[in-house]
């Protein structure tokens, strides 16, 4: 998802270096030398699902992405969106968004039509509960609860076939409503910080966890699954944020954390359609984050990668 421009944007470069062909085809350019966009050279091209350009709406992306995870949700799934994507390309917007209305992005949309769906006469039996953690520096936070909550690093633990975070609060909710006051209290707890790319860089990866025990009453079935909305902390380059201090520490655990799930999702892909002898063994305990995500990443679950980006 190329997000558009701001007024920075327009004030550090007069040209775009990435556009998007089609409905599946993004293409970086070279910068040109002066020939103007007709004479860029392209330099790479990448093949995805689906892209969206600048003019998309956050309706657009929850079409394409939340509602086909959702309906993974019903069927059985463990399931995750990730948003991954540079410092300030558009993550937190395409996840939670901004307010109500138009802006909304996936997470809120994904809640109202999930208690929409269980209002229904066949699966009004079913609970809900959310939980919500930051993993910072390679610890996990949780952001519900007490100000003792955000000092006290948690622990993941195996449980009969899934993992668990220790001494997380886990909150029944019975609306979309009562999710989002979770969300908005727990944004405010983010660790965020100033640098040369973003005002308000988020130090943390988030992680919202809706814990489904879905109910059938035409079947009489009743099926435990999680679908993981995560809005990972923005890759960095060093030389171009100017951090240093504490903060060159937060990048360095941001990008190792980043570059382990990259290793993992690559694993993931490779390791489809062939036999458990030949399959590669991937290290989830590397990092936190990748730990926190295995359930989704393993198993039979749905995971939905997206990129965000900007021009620049």
């Amino acid at each position: 998802r190329v997000r558009p421009f701001i007024t920075k944007d327009e004030k550090e470069m007069d040209e775009k270096c990435l556009s998007l062909e089609g409905d599946s085809m993004a293409v970086l350019h070279r910068p040109s030398t002066g020939g103007g966009p007709s004479e860029r050279i392209r330099e790479r091209v990448a093949i995805f699902d689906r892209c969206f350009d600048e003019k998309a709406t956050q309706r657009d992306v929850f079409k394409r992405v939340g509602e086909e995870v959702l309906g993974s949700v019903f069927c059985g799934y463990n399931c995750a969106i990730i948003a991954y994507g540079n410092t300030g390309s558009g993550k937190t917007h395409t996840i939670t968004g901004e307010g109500g209305g138009l802006d909304k992005g996936i997470l809120p949309r994904i809640l109202e039509q999930l208690f929409g769906i269980l209002q229904r006469k066949n699966w009004y039996k079913s609970r809900i509960w959310v939980s919500y953690v930051q993993i910072y520096c390679n610890k996990l936070y949780d952001l519900q609860g007490t100000h003792k909550h955000l000092r006290q690093a948690l622990k993941i633990v195996k449980k009969s076939h899934s993992h668990e975070v220790s001494g997380v609060v886990k909150t029944e909710i019975r609306s979309a409503a009562e999710a989002m006051k979770i969300i908005d209290s727990g944004n405010s707890k983010r660790i965020t910080r100033a640098h040369r790319m973003n005002d308000a860089s988020s130090r943390s990866h988030s992680v919202f966890t809706i814990h489904c025990q879905l109910h059938n009453g035409q079947k009489d079935a009743t099926t435990k699954t999680i679908l993981q909305l995560v809005d990972l902390a923005g890759s960095e380059n060093v030389k171009e944020t100017g951090v240093e201090g504490v903060a060159l520490a937060e990048s360095m655990h941001i990008n190792k954390s980043l570059t382990s799930l990259g290793r993992a999702l690559h694993a993931v892909l490779s390791n489809e359609g062939k036999s458990s002898q030949k399959k590669q063994v991937i290290s989830f305990r590397e990092t936190t984050l990748t730990h926190m995500l295995s359930d989704v990443l393993s198993g039979n679950f749905v995971c939905s990668l997206i990129l965000t980006a900007s021009a620049r």
